[in-house]
């Protein structure tokens, strides 16, 4: 098998892999506060994810970026957070060398919110300076239309599925503990929070704010960890599978020479 892990490459290796693949992959993190379950999941999870599908595609995958842009949840211990604009540096000067080693096409994995609009910036300007194409994964944008069916959609139980499979249930020990999740009311009886956003009646209404500013325990949790590891392998399974075969469609992509 050909290696796919960049860091395992020597530069020989590395040359001829750059020559028979257009694509990238390039995983994308945060360490912060995530409930009950350790601080590393929204880097583990994208490395998860760009493991498997780096080697069933057989395209390269960069090592992860393991800090983001996390300034709802740096008042929690751990958190690590990196300002936008050097983020943005950051993922600017990635897709330079990447494009400087022949690649054309680049697939982040994403494994957190705060990340998003900063890599939607980054994807405008690869392709404004240099022509690339840039896709982001998302996997909690993707589950609803992979795996519904799994701990009935719910995609707070889904992230915490998927944590406990990419950590492994012997490392943690979550039944009886609450979820830690935006569930305070601190605005009153009809500006409501959801998982991704405030309501007023029936339309979203953007408050920035603080974790700690809302956060208190959620429900507690009832699944075990061997159940949670369970759903976590198939959410990792169909959404891999269903990765993987993006990459390979994306892969075929014609980018002009003018573009």
């Amino acid at each position: 098998m050909e290696k796919t892990q960049l860091l395992e490459m020597s530069w020989e290796e590395a040359e001829e892999a750059f020559k028979r693949t257009s694509i990238a992959i390039v995983p994308v993190g945060a360490t912060h506060g995530h409930g009950p379950t350790p601080v590393g999941c929204d880097t583990l999870i994208p490395m998860r994810f760009a493991k498997i599908v780096g080697e069933k595609a057989n395209v390269i995958v960069l090592p992860v970026l393991a800090y983001g842009w996390t300034e709802f949840n740096k008042d929690y211990p751990g958190a690590i957070n990196i300002d936008p604009e050097t983020l943005f540096r950051v993922y600017t000067s990635i897709c330079r060398s990447l494009h400087k080693n022949g690649i054309k096409k680049v697939l982040f994995i994403n494994g957190h919110g705060g990340n998003t609009d900063i890599l939607r910036k980054t994807a405008l300007v690869a392709r404004e300076e240099w022509g690339m194409l840039i896709a982001i994964f998302e996997w909690w944008n993707v589950i609803q239309d992979v795996a519904p069916d799994i701990l009935g959609g719910d995609t707070r139980e889904q992230e915490l599925a998927i944590s406990v499979a990419v950590v492994g249930k012997d490392k943690v020990n979550l039944m009886g503990k609450k979820h830690l999740y935006w569930t305070k009311n601190i605005f009153g009886g009809k500006i409501i929070r959801e998982p991704d956003a405030f309501m007023f009646e029936g339309a979203k209404v953007d408050i920035p704010v603080r974790s700690r500013d809302l956060d208190e325990p959620g429900e507690p949790i009832k699944l075990s960890d061997s159940e949670l590891e369970e759903a976590g392998n198939e959410c990792i399974k169909r959404l891999a599978d269903w990765l993987t075969e993006f990459v390979r469609e994306f892969e075929k992509t014609k980018i002009p020479d003018n573009w």
